[in-house]
């Protein structure tokens, strides 16, 4: 297999950079051609005898009409053979598409952690519902990584180790922004906070509502810290995980703060639910 990558519009620690697909690429046949990243290399539009995998973490659908994936993923049906998408084939018609997992490279599995936050959640934070979130999130002690603003908040915050006060420099942060305590990290820093962290807050939702399957959910299971999930009216976890045998569901702010409080004084209880998480991802969710 020909692995053919192209990082040109991915963010400098994006996950998708760190899958390592060429180390696998023994175990399949020669002729095929497998591309990654975004956009894919212009060598996926070239005539080719070899048959076409096309791998994409980044595209995105509605069932609104009106609605195009702004990175139009469409373009290249014609060229390949198969498409693995994060989005349910079960939602659209779209062609050639093969519903997958968000794989994990099980080479950057942190080792376990002792815990020093309460809570985490990594990523951008553009949705309505997220800021309500952090209405809640902000009494705890709280990890939030974030790749929004990198410019100038590592001089704003001077030890983005530490738990730090809620609101950070209001006037030149938007919120829920403003609340981030851990800028600048590298893939594998934001790992290791995630592995140090008790509970990790996730969703699979994009900014304007509808789904696709996120990172976090398979990063929280191999950083075994207890995964919960926004229940939505999609719910991709699903497709992955068992709820309550591998991670729980809250469905409101008022449901958010409820289960943090239960989980949080009763943390032994969910062991067996984070560990059964970790192995369910390891034998089923890697880069292999």
């Amino acid at each position: 297999m020909k692995v053919i990558k192209n990082f040109s519009g991915n963010y400098d620690e994006d996950p998708v950079k760190f899958l390592d697909f060429e180390n696998y690429t023994n175990k399949f046949n020669e002729e095929v051609e497998f591309y990654f990243g975004h956009p894919p290399s212009n060598l996926i539009f070239e005539k080719s005898n070899n048959s076409k995998i096309l791998f994409t973490l980044e595209e995105q659908y509605s069932n609104n009409p009106k609605w195009h994936d702004p990175l139009n993923i469409q373009q290249y049906e014609e060229y390949v053979d198969i498409i693995l998408t994060i989005i349910p084939t079960s939602l659209h018609e779209l062609k050639k598409r093969r519903y997958v997992f968000f794989p994990f490279n099980e080479k950057m599995t942190p080792l376990v952690k002792e815990k020093q936050y309460d809570v985490c959640y990594t990523g951008f934070a553009k949705m309505s519902f997220l800021k309500n979130w952090f209405e809640v999130l902000q009494e705890y002690n709280l990890a939030y990584v974030s790749f929004k603003e990198t410019v100038n908040l590592s001089m704003v915050i001077k030890n983005p180790r530490k738990y730090v006060p809620k609101k950070i420099n209001p006037e030149k942060f938007d919120y829920p922004n403003n609340l981030i305590t851990h800028p600048n990290l590298s893939y594998k820093q934001k790992l290791n906070t995630v592995a140090e962290s008790r509970v990790s807050i996730a969703h699979n939702l994009l900014h304007h509502g509808t789904p696709q399957l996120k990172s976090r959910i398979f990063e929280s299971a191999f950083c075994r810290s207890l995964i919960l999930v926004y229940k939505d009216s999609y719910n991709l976890i699903n497709d992955w995980f068992e709820e309550n045998k591998h991670f729980i569901y809250f469905e409101n702010n008022n449901d958010l703060k409820e289960k943090l409080d239960y989980i949080l004084n009763n943390y032994s209880k969910f062991d067996e639910v984070r560990e059964a998480a970790f192995q369910h991802a390891k034998n089923n969710y890697t880069v292999e």
